[in-house]
């Protein structure tokens, strides 16, 4: 809103400034033939500094007090410390400049009550002030969180697709049709539980391509028809487990553990001398996928595409981040997991 803008409150300060002295004869019930050009200009000049004061300390209040009191986390502590600052620091500002303006720019005295009554008129108009200010910057953080969501609902949306694309490369479909075509000539049995378990996957990345989020026990039932492609394909050389005792209506985004089961595969020896095991597990509010650590040769140690893909899922999704752990001879993985 274009009302709290500096451009807009400057002017008003200075419209406030000029009119001040004449609501003051008006006030008092004095003659306006006993104003002077000389007095209207230096009490307009004295207010209109009074009101550039009080706004620079409004702005810098508003700056400090929104690191240790944000509205939005702590509004009762933030209301408080911001009336006890404006009651102190307002009259403080007001009787120096009035002192100025009668004692040493008139040469008069200043009169007490007249004192207090400029107070409490300007505490009135300080108060309106900071409440500008503070509109001004909530209304600004507003709409920086706005594009900030825009922005990772893209950033979801394009890994959602990357994920899609992942699963219907040719590489991806290249694999597991090899494996099917050397199954139909070994086992046909096999072959038609390979074919069954393959369709459900790609049912499931099909049916689940524009959601944010699956239930966990759905994502799990998933990686489970994916696991029991790979054990079909890399026999005894990988070996996994899944410790997940209760759902409860606990939520993940669709395919997470896929790419995190991929991403282990990708970036690890596997063989009959080296099984890789995969261990899936809850562990409080997070969800954490391991394995041993023996890296592939010619592979470069780095998170790659996946994990960055979950990453930024889990940036728009969820508060909590995704925790990477490497230690000696284990790597681990831990998402958090999402409620309803």
């Amino acid at each position: 809103m274009r009302i709290f803008s500096l451009r807009i409150i400057i002017p008003i300060l200075a419209l406030v400034a000029l009119s001040s002295y004449p609501i003051l004869f008006l006030i008092r019930g004095y003659s306006f033939s006993l104003m002077t050009r000389y007095a209207l200009l230096e009490y307009t000049l004295i207010v209109f500094l009074i009101n550039l004061l009080l706004l620079y300390i409004h702005l810098v209040k508003s700056k400090y007090l929104a690191k240790k009191y944000p509205w939005i986390e702590k509004v009762r502590s933030r209301f408080i410390w911001e009336l006890v600052l404006t009651t102190t620091f307002t009259p403080i500002i007001v009787t120096a400049g009035m002192y100025t303006l009668y004692v040493i720019i008139w040469e008069s005295e200043l009169w007490i009550p007249g004192a207090i009554e400029y107070n409490l008129f300007a505490l009135t108009f300080s108060l309106f002030l900071g409440f500008m200010v503070n509109a001004r910057d909530i209304i600004t953080k507003w709409k920086a969180s706005i594009l900030e969501k825009e922005t990772l609902e893209k950033e979801a949306i394009k890994a959602n697709l990357k994920v899609i694309q992942a699963n219907i490369s040719p590489h991806f479909l290249f694999n597991n049709f090899n494996v099917l075509h050397a199954l139909i000539e070994e086992d046909t049995e096999q072959a038609q539980q390979y074919l069954g378990k393959l369709s459900e996957v790609y049912r499931f990345i099909l049916k689940r391509r524009n959601e944010e989020v699956v239930s966990l026990e759905e994502e799990v039932d998933f990686i489970k028809d994916y696991l029991f492609l790979l054990a079909i394909r890399f026999g005894d050389q990988v070996k996994y487990s899944i410790k997940i005792p209760d759902y409860n209506g606990l939520m993940i985004p669709p395919a997470t553990l896929q790419i995190l089961v991929e991403n282990a595969i990708k970036h690890n020896e596997v063989s009959i001398e080296k099984p890789l095991q995969i261990t899936i597990k809850k562990e409080d509010s997070y969800l954490s996928v391991s394995n041993n650590i023996q890296i592939k040769k010619g592979v470069t140690d780095s998170v790659g595409f996946g994990l960055e893909n979950i990453k930024e899922r889990f940036l728009y999704l969820s508060e909590k981040p995704m925790v990477i752990e490497k230690r000696d001879s284990n790597f681990a993985v831990k998402i958090p997991l999402l409620e309803k």
